[in-house]
């Protein structure tokens, strides 16, 4: 909080005194413990209201009397703890008139009254009758106005008191529908209901409900399902809801016989009959997949047309006719002409009269405001209205003012082409599309059917086969595709549309969000005709799309207006229960597409046990037949369903577990801080996502170890087989191996620093001889793997180790102790020779560019730069100067580039061209100038370049390592020559030096061409175009090559200088690595006292742009770290050794499973009973192998829950034996050769194939999978095996897919398999029949065995056999 302070008095002559203004600190009073009881106005009932009498309440005891007459009443409330004598009870103080005190013990809540009281929409009255305290409660006014819920929430509790209505809804919810066998029960109940109640269905088939138009004879459930739609669409909701109360409110009667209205469940009361509006007629027709529901709508929208002769007018031989219309736009040619007039003479009449309506309006007008007003009333269709034609602009949906084939729109007169909104004149009279919002609805007789994407052409593929007549059908694509005039939708009899159209044409219907533009609209909006007509009926494919009201495509469905409404789905509740309330809103079935009236009257007494409300309303609404109830009328054969659960290959198996090691740490990480009672649907769905991730990963590492990339394996290649996983497996072992043998020679190495400081030479001799032990062990190969030591390790061991010997010869000395210094510099030497060869391949390939460009410079016929001089004059004096300088400021457009330019003259070019240039040349030969001062080059074999000795001195001191970093240190050489490459490089291209700060940085910039190149090739190109002397335009093709060639030459030139920087940095590395631990010196000073320009100064250092390192002093120890350092690196050696031999025997237990199984190679005789392993024996994570007969002896003594390995005794876990068998990767010796090497149930995939494809030569096959990265892979697979194969995700070529899926099908003999991926299963799961008929596929497949079976019973066809491989 803010302190407030006190205002500056005046001093005398007006003058502010600073010493008077004093800030006042405002004393903080202490609060009581009790404050005093606020009083509160009790509101009387008046004459108006009396009549409006709730009842009366006992709200006490008394044995005061209350007064007849009264000014004011006034409350005031006391708790048990306000009270100083001890008393169980709360009390009421009445104030009648500040003269009457009326005291009551309470009996009912404080609170609760309290909110009674100072409720605005009640009225209190208070008496006393046999020493019992009453209060009479009275509503000031009906209807409520606007009323808070506080308001509201009293009126409940009076309601509750006097008329004793429960309003408390919250009871024990059981818990919404999960399981499959929950829904089907439900199901099953409303099937049962519905034989109770209704017993149309019982009939049998008349002539009347068979269409000639219809091709197919429903089947005896079709029948049924058509008679309820028929008897839904024919039934009086008017009639049937007459007179009955809307389920939200209770009637209730006042004393004084006045009748209201209640609702418990909010508490709003009204005087007002609450009556249930009609509602819309339709349903939700939700057979099962495969049932035919198609079929059933199409014989419900013939046996029930608006016009009863409307499908009578010709026999049934014609076949639909399906119309599919694109949008027409103006002639672009006609628009061009129109344009070419305008920019041309003004000669036409339209022309003549604005300009002469100009000129009258102001004479004065300069010819140039008169052209520019003009073409503001021509282009842009607006202008001062002396300006602008008499008659309004054309604002057309195309943008063109064309004014041939115009119309008019009767409302707001806005001109626009008939071609562009597809009206004619025997459409009736024309309205603009803003206009038709405000026009009356068109009553039409066509039926709107509105499927996904996917089903749009299963669907008029449906009405051709089973319609016969001349029945119009119109596909409609959106106003984007098509123009559709909303009267011309009257002559179609079917429209077919997608969600995907109505989502996007959402926009176009929100006309009253339109902002207001200063100037008229050029360019008139589309409109949507759909919403424009009220349709006989509209029907939704796969309604569950509209399972949530508030998403775009339901907002949509539910302003298209029919007077029939339908919801087709084979899954209306997908998750739970719930889900129905978005078809009941799509479906306006009043009163429960209301949210409130839905959740209080069904959803949850449903959910709290009470299931009649919500049954006796679906049996109404919904139609379910299942396979099982209609099985002996389908005709399907018997289901087979198979399961395949497979085992790992010993190389998956790995993998899988250090995956799962991995995963497992990743997702106790993340859940570490949750709480472990939360459940998972009050976790945000990001959340989860984040959480169950690791498990994600894991299910992808089931299928295939691409899938999984980036945890274990982090590698770019793609592992296309179990060999190429094997192989990526033992080299991320070594590179483990080669980081594990690195920390424990650096361990090795700090142990020896450390006793060598403690005085203790023995022991770290012994340290040093370990480290060249190791060396000795893992170079020869001895460990059973060949693992590099580093040679910066190596040197500071043997270097130190050399040292030592010296200055303290051992007892008992080594042969190789005397060549250890010649050993080292062996080393040394091997270390270097990479950086030296490098550099030499670098300076070849710069020499060679050098050639290049003095073989170039020789060709040039003119002087040095004579070519752009006697080229500039020449085209200065032959006219074409402005069209060079206009095709410089082109090149350097298109190439982004900003033209810095001070003059546009020709000899200001040739000055900037020549400064450029001597520039250029200069920089280059002060680069290779410095570039020579780094290094010496002996070619006595061969070309080697070594750096300077000199410079690694002056380099450490300058930029590697510089001692003292406060004094300025000149720069070297290495230095001069990044400065001397940067010159160069901001010359040769587009880019400029940074800021001050950043200096060391690299150049702002890329490598663009300069602006003074463009303008040297923009002249040669001119030159040679103009047909100049030869001579200059091919000196000046010369010149380019040349700067191209130099750039090639600086970028080696550029990395030469690195890999000589990277030499010279190497040999400062091995000065460095033989620097052992050292003390540090311990200086003199005042601890804790620290002077305020030392204080500065730190702060100071703290915000400076240079890198502090902090590694500069890590060698250097203070006696009191010697003990800790010397316990941490024990410590680590230890863990460190007993890594490293895990990785040695997972080593050779990799090596010896790619020698099994992909080289033919035995293991070693079992080394307990010496028996050959020829066929079946088991491997240990050592990589020792044992056979059936032995492990399974060392499993039976084994109490715990690991054995010891006999050979090198390690302990392993039993889950970790792998069993091999010889030869065998997936499958057995009998089975079918699979070409390639994948992943087990890949493999096991491919053989299922095969083996169809024996049986029947084209099976047809639908494969499911979670991902679509595993069906890519799989996909893959079918290809290298010549199984011809369709991999369908989410993209807009599905229908195309589909379609050369089904044609294949018949021109091939090979097997066609389907994919899908999880979200399209699951979304499309109804569509899979529809899109391939009944006998086009008969084996399913499904890859994750975690996929619901619910999915597999999507699908009844002929001689279907469900296969699910886990």
């Amino acid at each position: 909080m803010g302190r407030r302070k006190n205002a500056p008095r005046r001093s005398e002559g007006d003058i502010w005194s600073a010493h008077n203004y004093i800030p006042i600190v405002k004393k903080h009073r202490t609060l009581r413990k009790h404050a005093p009881p606020h009083k509160l106005k009790v509101v009387g009932p008046t004459e108006e209201c009396k009549h409006l009498l709730l009842g009366k309440v006992m709200v006490g005891t008394s044995n005061n009397t209350v007064p007849t007459t009264f000014q004011v009443c006034r409350i005031l409330f006391k708790t048990r703890c306000e009270e100083n004598e001890a008393n169980d009870q709360d009390t009421i103080v009445l104030e009648y008139d500040e003269n009457t005190l009326v005291v009551m013990k309470s009996l009912i809540e404080m609170e609760v009254l309290k909110d009674v009281v100072t409720s605005k929409v009640l009225s209190l009255s208070f008496c006393i009758e046999d020493d019992k305290a009453f209060a009479y409660v009275f509503l000031r006014k009906l209807p409520l106005a606007s009323v808070h819920h506080k308001a509201l929430k009293s009126l409940k509790t009076v309601f509750k008191w006097i008329f004793n209505i429960e309003t408390d809804i919250s009871k024990d919810i059981k818990g919404d529908l999960h399981g499959s066998s929950e829904i089907s029960t439900l199901y099953n109940k409303l099937v049962q209901l519905r034989s109770e109640k209704y017993e149309f269905w019982q009939q049998t088939k008349s002539d009347s409900e068979i269409h000639p138009f219809l091709k197919v004879s429903l089947r005896p459930y079709q029948v049924e399902a058509v008679r309820w739609m028929l008897h839904r669409e024919n039934i009086d909701f008017s009639k049937l809801h007459s007179g009955k109360i809307h389920p939200l409110y209770t009637a209730v009667t006042l004393p004084s016989g006045l009748q209201v209205y209640f609702v418990p469940f909010s508490g709003y009361v009204s005087n007002t009959y609450p009556q249930i509006e009609p509602c819309i007629r339709g349903g939700i027709l939700a057979d099962e997949m495969g049932l035919g529901k198609t079929v059933e709508v199409l014989a419900c929208i013939l046996l029930h047309p608006k016009d009863e002769h409307v499908f009578l007018q010709d026999n049934g031989e014609m076949k639909p006719i399906i119309i599919s219309a694109k949008r027409k736009k103006m002639n672009s040619d006609r628009e061009e002409e129109t344009y070419t007039q305008a920019e041309g003479p003004q000669t036409t009449k339209k022309i003549k009269e604005i300009q002469r309506n100009i000129m009258k309006v102001n004479p004065k007008k300069t010819a140039t405001k008169i052209a520019l007003e003009t073409w503001y009333a021509l282009e842009l269709g607006f202008g001062k209205n002396y300006g602008l034609p008499k008659e309004p602009p054309i604002q057309c949906v195309c943008g063109s003012i064309f004014d041939e084939g115009i119309v008019k729109c009767e409302s707001c007169g806005k001109k626009q082409h008939k071609l562009c909104l597809g009206y004619n004149k025997k459409l009736g009279e024309y309205f603009c599309s803003q206009c038709w919002m405000s026009q009356p609805l068109i009553e039409i007789g066509a039926t709107l059917i509105v499927t996904p994407l996917s089903l749009r052409k299963q669907w008029i593929s449906e009405i051709r086969r089973h319609i016969g007549g001349g029945i119009k059908v119109l596909r409609y694509d959106g106003c984007n595709s098509m123009v559709i005039y909303p009267t011309d939708l009257k002559n179609y009899d079917i429209v077919v549309t997608t969600y995907n159209v109505l989502q996007s044409e959402l926009r176009l219907t929100e006309q009253s969000n339109i902002v207001n533009l200063r100037r008229e609209r050029k360019y008139s909006p589309l409109g949507c005709p759909l919403t424009r007509v009220k349709w006989w009926r509209i029907c939704l494919d796969e309604a569950q799309t509209v399972d949530a009201p508030k998403k775009m495509v339901s907002e949509m469905a539910r302003k298209i207006c029919a007077e029939y409404r339908w919801a087709v789905t084979g899954t209306p509740i997908n998750k739970n229960i719930s889900d129905l309330h978005g078809l009941v809103d799509y479906l306006q079935i009043t009163p429960y597409d209301d949210l409130e009236t839905w959740k209080n009257i069904l959803y949850v007494p449903y959910m709290s046990g009470d299931e009649k409300p919500m049954l006796d309303f679906l049996s109404d609404v919904l139609w379910r037949s299942s396979k099982a109830d209609v099985y002996d009328q389908i005709n399907i054969p018997k289901q087979t369903f198979k399961q395949h659960f497979l085992e790992f290959s010993a190389v998956e198996k790995f993998f899988y577990k250090r995956e799962h090691e991995l995963s497992c740490n990743d997702f106790l990480r993340k859940v570490r801080n949750r709480d472990p009672s939360l459940l998972l649907e009050r976790i945000e769905k990001t959340t989860l996502n984040s959480i169950l991730a690791p498990l994600l990963s894991l299910r992808h590492a089931c299928t295939h170890p691409n899938t999984s990339r980036g945890r274990y394996l982090a590698t770019k290649k793609q592992l296309t087989s179990m060999q190429d996983l094997l192989e990526a497996l033992i080299q991320k072992n070594i590179s483990d191996s080669e980081e594990c043998l690195r920390l424990i020679i650096s361990s090795l190495n700090g142990l020896a620093g450390i006793h060598l400081l403690q005085g203790k030479h023995r022991e770290a001799i012994g340290y040093y001889r370990d480290v060249l032990q190791l060396r000795a062990t893992f170079s020869d190969g001895r460990a059973g793997t060949k693992l590099p030591v580093d040679k910066l390790q190596l040197v500071h061991t043997m270097h130190n180790l050399a040292e030592v010997l010296e200055q303290h010869p051992p007892k008992q000395p080594t042969l190789r102790d005397e060549l250890l210094r010649k050993d080292c510099i062996e080393v040394e030497h091997k270390y270097m020779e990479k950086f030296i060869n490098e550099a030499s391949e670098a300076y070849r390939t710069c020499k060679d560019y050098v050639s290049k460009i003095e073989d170039l410079e020789n060709k040039l016929i003119l002087k040095y730069g004579q070519w752009y001089s006697d080229g500039l004059d020449w085209i200065l004096i032959n006219d074409h100067f402005n069209e060079f300088l206009t095709k410089i400021q082109v090149a350097c457009n298109n190439a982004n580039i900003k033209l810095n330019l001070t003059s546009t003259s020709e000899r200001n070019i040739m000055r900037t061209i020549y400064e450029w240039n001597e520039g250029i040349v200069s920089c280059r030969n002060k680069l290779l100038e410095s570039l020579n001062r780094l290094y010496d080059v002996s070619e006595e074999d061969r070309i080697r370049v070594l750096a300077k000795g000199s410079l690694v001195n002056s380099a450490m001191n300058c930029h590697l390592r510089p001692q003292n970093k406060q004094q300025k240190v000149k720069k070297c050489p290495v230095c001069l020559a990044n400065i001397r490459l940067k010159q160069y490089e901001g010359k040769l291209f587009n880019m400029e030096k940074r800021k001050k700060n950043f200096e060391d940085m690299s150049l702002m910039g890329s490598w663009k061409p300069s602006m003074e190149e463009l303008i040297c090739k923009t002249l040669c190109s001119i030159l040679k175009i103009k047909h100049s002397s030869p001579e200059l335009y091919k000196d000046g093709e010369t010149h380019m090559n040349v700067l191209e060639t130099m750039k090639k030459e600086f970028k080696e030139v550029r990395h030469f200088w690195t890999l000589l920087d990277q030499q010279i940095c190497a040999e400062d590395e091995l000065d460095i690595c033989k620097l052992r631990l050292q003390l540090k010196e311990v200086e003199d000073s005042d601890e804790g006292i620290h002077s305020k320009n030392e204080t500065h100064a730190r702060i100071l250092k703290s915000l400076t742009y240079t890198m502090e390192n902090k590694n500069e002093n890590m060698h250097l120890l203070t006696v009191h770290e010697l003990d800790y350092q010397n316990s941490y690196l024990n410590k680590e050696l230890e863990i460190n050794k007993v890594l490293l031999e895990r990785l040695l025997g997972t080593q050779n237990y990799l090596e010896t499973l790619r020698k099994q199984q992909y080289e033919g190679q035995n293991p070693d005789p079992c080394p307990i009973c010496k028996n050959v392993l020829e066929n079946h024996w088991s491997i240990l994570l050592c990589g020792h192998s044992f056979c059936l007969e032995c492990i399974q002896v060392l499993l039976e003594n084994t109490q715990k829950d690991h054995i010891q390995c006999s050979i090198c005794r390690n302990k392993q876990k039993y889950q970790d034996i792998s069993y091999i068998k010889a030869g065998h990767t997936v499958m057995d010796g009998d089975c079918l050769n699979i070409k390639g090497n994948y992943s087990t149930k890949i493999e096991a995939v491919i053989k299922l194939l095969m083996e169809l494809k024996e049986e029947n030569p084209v099976p047809k096959v639908l494969l499911f999978s979670s991902w679509h990265s595993v069906l890519k892979n799989i996909k893959e697979a079918l290809d290298k095996n010549e199984i011809t194969s369709e991999l369908i995700s989410a993209s807009s070529h599905f229908e195309m897919k589909i379609e050369n899926f089904k044609v294949q099908l018949i021109q091939t003999d090979f097997t066609r398999s389907w994919f899908l991926s999880k979200m399209l299963c699951l979304l499309w799961k109804d569509k899979v029949v529809n899109d391939l008929s009944k006998k086009e596929f008969m084996h399913p497949r499904i890859i994750e065995g975690i996929l619901q079976k619910q999915n597999v019973n999507l699908i009844y066809v002929t001689d279907m056999c469900y296969t699910a491989i886990c």
